[in-house]
């Protein structure tokens, strides 16, 4: 419950308030000075108690609004996300292709270049989450943009060579290095540069472009040509080469974008909360591991989107008993990619407009991906004959439903832990997704279960159904938000002024 505390340590100036908080000194000075042994929490004239955890929010900010900045910031750094997975996908599509070019790999060495990317966020997970928290927005994009850049650099010089099999190694273990700011940082820049009746919408907006990153990295086979044109393995080098340079040229363009113009923060909070202090990082954690809810939602989320990589990664394997061959294949997968992003993004903007119904849009999504799943079970299973659009039909909805619930599992678990921040929430929703998706994965290699990846799909959903009916629905940062806005005359957001969907336990009482 957030409730407003009272001055234990006398009526403290607005000056000294600020001083204390590391925030700018204003004109208003106030009759007594804190004390060395005065907390932070006492020399704030504004502070409150969620639950018995310290919310600092001082300075009071002198208003709330939102720059047009905002959109600049959001494109660019959905181009570095985007950027990010098409760089994490660069071998997968071109398999064939590189395997004729370079005869000293092997489909193990393609598949280990996609590997590093998982091994690498889970190694480098914890120490970019500390870097973002401590070091902010700027510092961490341009430190991801910089890797990613030299990565594309270190592939593109060492073409030719015979370090050029390590240096593609090296290049994949350095793109994952960068996967925690991409699948994580999305919830924080939404909650620093959005207000609340946006936040969801533009998480989705950089979850989306995750997903173009992949569409066009199956277009790479436009640029790339293999065996099947006819060509030498000497022109199929070149092509590489111009993929190559071409990515390279890509990353290094993002980072003289990121370097010209991208704010760390804007220069007035877009609402209350963005002006709040978030917990320290070990103590959200601490936080984070006593949440049931939390714990409730990263298995729903985990087996959720896990379900989906899963899907995604043997979609080949699966449709192949249909009759799909792998370009028809490329072309499902490419129009569920589209038809899911633009599912994701319909799904967040209603969830923004129509604040306080997150848990019950999500298990509808969920229930309605089930009998989906169950529908695509029986024609990977072959129990009823599937005409093509059928089989389009099934697994674009399969994308949409599990892809649209993204953006509100984020939101959601980001509402229930509030004051802790929202990169270790997102860290601790992305770490178990992708423990989820290799133990799904890990069926595929057991003995007869190549066959019948569709029952563990169909298990996954139903795993990722149960526990929401468990969760606890607490919308402790949207009420923050408004009841600050209320008790300072701000102006209300229309995102979260509706108050019939929020929880009268998580108002403020005055």
């Amino acid at each position: 419950m957030l409730r407003k505390m009272g001055k234990s340590g006398g009526e403290v100036g607005e000056e000294e308030g600020k001083k204390d908080a590391g925030g700018p000194s204003s004109q208003g000075k106030g009759e007594d000075t804190p004390t060395e042994t005065t907390s932070l929490l006492d020399t704030c004239k504004n502070s409150y108690c969620l639950e018995g955890l310290d919310v600092i929010l001082c300075p009071t900010p002198p208003e709330i609004k939102s720059f047009k900045s905002r959109f600049w910031v959001l494109v660019i750094f959905s181009l570095l996300c985007g950027f990010q997975v098409f760089q994490w996908n660069t071998w997968g599509p071109i398999s064939v292709s590189a395997l004729q070019a370079f005869p000293d790999w092997s489909p193990e060495t393609v598949a280990m270049m996609a590997n590093w990317g998982t091994i690498s966020f889970l190694v480098f997970v914890a120490p970019v989450c500390y870097m973002v928290q401590h070091k902010g927005l700027r510092f961490s994009a341009l430190v991801c943009a910089a890797v990613m850049a030299a990565a594309t650099l270190v592939r593109a010089f060492a073409f030719g060579t015979r370090s050029f099999k390590t240096m593609c190694h090296l290049s994949a273990i350095m793109i994952g290095m960068t996967s925690p700011i991409v699948l994580a940082a999305p919830p924080l820049l939404a909650a620093v540069w959005f207000p609340a009746r946006e936040r969801i919408t533009a998480t989705a907006t950089m979850q989306v472009s995750c997903h173009v990153g992949i569409l066009f990295s199956f277009l790479e086979p436009l640029l790339v040509r293999d065996r099947e044109d006819r060509v030498s393995s000497s022109e199929i080098r070149s092509d590489i080469k111009f993929l190559m340079y071409t990515d390279a040229a890509i990353g290094l363009m993002i980072l003289t974008m990121i370097i010209v113009y991208f704010p760390n923060l804007p220069p007035v909070p877009p609402s209350p909360s963005s002006h709040t202090n978030r917990l320290e990082l070990r103590q959200s954690l601490k936080e984070l591991i006593r949440k049931k809810s939390l714990w409730l939602l990263m298995i729903s989320y985990g087996s959720s989107k896990g379900v989906i990589v899963v899907l995604i990664a043997i979609l080949d394997f699966v449709l192949f008993p249909v009759g799909f061959s792998e370009k028809e294949t490329m072309h499902l997968a490419i129009t569920a990619l589209l038809v899911s992003g633009l599912a994701t993004l319909v799904s967040a903007r209603y969830a923004d407009r129509c604040y306080g119904s997150i848990k019950r849009f999500l298990l509808l999504l969920l229930l309605m991906g089930v009998c989906t799943y169950f529908w695509f079970t029986l024609l990977a299973m072959r129990v009823t004959y599937g005409h093509t659009v059928e089989v389009y039909l099934c697994v674009t909805i399969c994308l949409s439903l599990t892809l649209a619930a993204v953006p509100l599992f984020f939101e959601l678990s980001v509402e229930t832990c509030y004051p802790a921040s929202e990169m270790a929430v997102a860290c601790f929703l992305t770490t178990f997704e992708n423990l989820m998706g290799v133990i799904l994965l890990l069926f595929f290699f057991f003995h007869g279960m190549g066959g019948k990846m569709a029952y563990v799909l169909l298990a996954g959903s139903l795993v990722a159904l149960v526990p929401m009916f468990y969760v606890k629905e607490q919308y402790r940062r949207s009420s923050f938000d408004r009841t600050t806005e209320q008790q300072r005359g701000l102006p209300q957001d229309d995102g979260v002024s509706q108050n019939e969907e929020l929880p009268q336990e998580e108002l403020p009482q005055n």
